[in-house]
């Protein structure tokens, strides 16, 4: 059952701009109206069939709510997403670990993290670990581990960028600025 595999679990919620934002099981981040509790937006973050989950307290900076995806240990590329608090419309997604040649191509981040995997890249979820900075106009997330665990099982062990570091952002764009990697490579082994 995938609810007892993705350990549903709610950390909190956000409240900004007359609304209270929360997470669900099923992997929606939903708007409701502070004064009336209607809601007044859903969308889905990340897909129910799929070992993603939600279990953060969305962030707030300025017009925008952010949440983090757990499942990076169970082989989902770790991600933040940016959303209008007003609308709910998808502003920005910055993927932890890179994903196709294509899409790396497109990106000089992810080409360089790419260039440190040696296996399929996945895992580095931001759960839990954001911050935002009014002030820079950034957002900082820390960062999972690899997946799977053991380095052997991933096909080896690079640097597996971005995984357990932490990340600047650019809160409009979502673009990288910097991070440092508190353990490059690393080979949790259960």
């Amino acid at each position: 059952d995938k609810f007892k595999m993705t350990l549903p679990v709610n950390r909190g919620v956000a409240v900004s701009a007359g609304h209270v934002f929360a997470t669900t099981v099923d992997g929606r981040l939903i708007a409701l109206d502070a004064r009336t509790g209607t809601l007044a937006w859903s969308v889905e973050v990340v897909p129910l069939a799929s070992h993603y989950t939600l279990n953060a307290a969305p962030r707030i900076l300025r017009d925008k709510v952010l949440i983090g995806s757990g499942g990076g240990d169970f082989g989902e590329r770790g991600c933040v997403t940016a959303y209008d608090t007003r609308t709910g419309r998808l502003l920005w997604r910055f993927y932890v670990v890179p994903g196709s040649a294509d899409e790396n191509a497109q990106d000089p981040a992810m080409a360089r993290a790419a260039a440190t995997w040696q296996g399929k890249p996945a895992g580095g979820a931001p759960w839990d670990s954001i911050t935002v900075d009014p002030q820079f106009n950034r957002v900082y997330i820390g960062t999972g581990n690899p997946s799977p665990n053991d380095p052997a099982d991933r096909g080896g062990s690079g640097d597996d960028l971005y995984t357990a570091s932490v990340v600047a952002l650019d809160a409009d764009t979502g673009k990288y600025l910097w991070h440092y990697q508190v353990n490059p490579g690393v080979a949790w082994i259960h």
